[in-house]
């Protein structure tokens, strides 16, 4: 899935300044105009004159400044929460942005209308509608014009779709302390069951809060799968579940008993909302509900790729295992729930690549109904990491065998730190191991930024660049995950 924010912004223009806004942001030195034209395959002339119309338009704190013809943004105590801020406010400029809310917000406009208030032709409305066809198309959804603009199709992907297009920057659209109440609510559901190191993302029950309020409250209702409703309803959590939902629907957002499928949807969709942690591992229903031999084709998928990257099976082998029963469950009311941002996507390969394919390759292998592959194996590297450099933290001894100047080794130090986080690291500096170091440290990795005498060192020794690149630490990180 491509980011569907950019992808709702139509005007060119605007994409480009979004863009070069980023490349600005991310940027470790100044960038030439050259460069970025290369990037976004313009003219030097058009990211001149853009550049010109992002700086008119910045918040005070933020400065487009030039020097020696390379361009850089300087943040006067403004750091990135202020930039995406400025981001959201272009993107929510968008006429599809605004077609959306207003669709969220059960109002019925029609072409003509909409392009009065946008102050754009017919012809150029159905051009712009043309688009958010196609981003509709992913989601198994239509897009209607007449009498009115309507997103026709079935209700649990109308939800994620809408769930998709607000959560990530959804500040404006929850106006309620209610949620927060709600979410409390949650919570102590949670802790009632004796779940209490379950750890719900607040934003995600927030934002689907928000999206089934407005679709209850326009008569769009769920139709959940009978079996799902069948492997649910009879459980007693779902039935404490149901009662404190119906509760707090009707007392603080006015919402009277809703239908079952409503219930069972919010009880599973609320493993969306699950963060997966070292300690914390959660499952609505056990999978093998569904099916008899569920629990078999999950080990034999999980514990080869597992196996790999961790000494044994891990003692968090649950939480793998929660995520996949999830998932499938998830999967259940759409396999939209399995699909992840091409940004973060594009991310993980970039970082963690060997991981990443161990599990795709075991998914292609797999007898799991998985239908986004290349989605749940980028959530599962992610989860392989996190907790990889967990484990790592605790027993993973890397040495830093360095040569250089005092003040040069000691920003090296510093930058060693920053960009090795969460391992257990120790410093020679400006001499080379002997035996006794060696076998006094306990060591599992040597890392130098000189040819080092390797001949009494049976681990592995990296060599670092005396001036490390980004892809020294990247390659560093990868060789300590693997």
């Amino acid at each position: 899935m491509k980011d569907i924010h950019f992808e709702l912004i139509i005007d060119k223009a605007v994409k480009r300044e979004i863009l070069i806004l980023q490349m600005l942001n991310m940027a470790d030195t100044p960038v030439s105009t050259l460069e970025i034209a290369t990037k976004l395959d313009v003219s030097v002339k058009t990211i001149i004159s853009d550049l010109q119309n992002i700086d008119n338009a910045l918040p005070t704190g933020l400065k487009i400044k030039k020097k020696y013809n390379l361009y850089y943004l300087e943040k006067d105590k403004i750091g990135n929460e202020g930039i995406n801020q400025f981001i959201i406010e272009l993107l929510f400029e968008s006429p599809l942005y605004k077609i959306i809310n207003a669709l969220i917000h059960g109002e019925c406009v029609t072409v003509p209308d909409w392009a009065e208030q946008l102050f754009i032709s017919e012809m150029s409305l159905k051009r712009y509608l043309a688009s958010l066809k196609k981003i509709l198309a992913g989601y198994n959804l239509k897009l209607k014009y007449t009498p009115s603009i309507e997103i026709r199709g079935s209700e649990v992907e109308c939800r994620k779709f809408f769930f998709d297009v607000l959560h990530s920057h959804n500040s404006r659209f929850r106006e309620k302390e209610e949620y927060d109440m709600l979410y409390s609510g949650l919570i102590e559901y949670a802790q009632s069951q004796e779940m209490s190191k379950v750890k719900l993302d607040y934003q995600r029950i927030l934002s689907w809060l928000f999206i089934v309020e407005h679709r209850i409250q326009d008569s769009h209702y769920i139709q959940v799968p009978q079996e799902i409703i069948s492997a649910v309803t009879d459980k007693d959590s779902f039935k404490i579940f149901a009662n404190s939902y119906n509760h707090f629907l009707k007392s603080v957002l006015n919402i009277n008993q809703v239908s079952v499928d409503e219930q069972v949807f919010a009880y599973v969709a609320i493993l969306d909302t699950v963060t997966y942690t070292e300690h914390s591992s959660f499952k609505a229903i056990n999978y093998r509900r569904f099916d008899q031999n569920a629990e078999t084709e999950i080990e034999a998928f999980l514990k080869p790729v597992l196996t790999l990257f961790f000494d044994g099976i891990p003692l968090f082998y649950s939480v793998f295992e929660s995520y996949i029963s999830n998932i499938l469950l998830l999967d259940k009311l759409t396999p939209l729930f399995e699909k992840n941002l091409e940004e973060i996507k594009e991310m993980v390969c970039e970082n963690s690549l060997y991981i990443y394919k161990q599990w795709l390759l075991a998914l292609e292998n797999s007898s799991l109904n998985i239908v986004y592959k290349e989605d749940v194996a980028t959530s599962l590297t992610m989860l392989t990491v996190a907790f990889k450099n967990a484990t790592v933290s605790k027993q993973y001894h890397v040495a830093f065998v360095l040569s250089g100047e005092s003040t040069y080794l000691s920003y090296l130090i510093a930058l060693i730190r920053l960009k090795i986080p969460n391992v257990k690291v120790s410093f020679l500096l400006n001499q080379e191991p002997d035996a006794t170091w060696i076998t006094d440290t306990d060591v599992d990795l040597f890392v130098a930024n000189f040819p080092m005498d390797t001949t009494l060192i049976e681990q592995r020794v990296f060599q670092l660049s005396y001036t490390p690149l980004e892809r020294d630490w990247r390659e560093l990180r990868e060789i300590i995950i693997s």
